[in-house]
């Protein structure tokens, strides 16, 4: 039986992220930005109940100079709709300052996805 869990990720966070460049970003072959994520399921809930946590999964070699910050959380879900969420004042753009991902021969990875080789785990 599949479940199903709520939260939020920090979009204002991502944004700010982005912008410095942070090694998780990058630009697939078809224009669009992605983030590299790592998520988990915890064995407990922490003080808030979440179960899920979410964070930047930075390239091996920048883990260090980059970190790994959290971008979300996420609780186990009730089957019920979602409130409505004031959108007012939001700036989206995609002309974040990333770069396309390249393999170890310095060609474009398909999809801007990393070779298999050097994913880190």
């Amino acid at each position: 039986m599949s479940e199903r869990f709520f939260g939020s990720i920090c979009v204002s966070d991502i944004i700010d992220l982005a912008n410095k460049k942070h090694s998780a970003f990058y630009k697939g072959e078809n224009g669009k930005i992605y983030a590299s994520t790592q998520v988990w399921l915890n064995d407990e809930p922490d003080k808030f109940g979440n179960m899920l946590s979410c964070q930047l999964n930075p390239k091996a070699d920048k883990i260090e100079e980059d970190g790994r910050p959290y971008i979300g959380n996420f609780k186990l879900g009730e089957k019920k709709a979602l409130g409505v969420r004031d959108t007012t004042g939001l700036a989206i753009t995609s002309d974040l300052p990333v770069q396309e991902r390249k393999n170890d021969a310095g060609q474009s990875s398909p999809g801007g996805v990393p070779p298999v080789d050097t994913l880190p785990f």
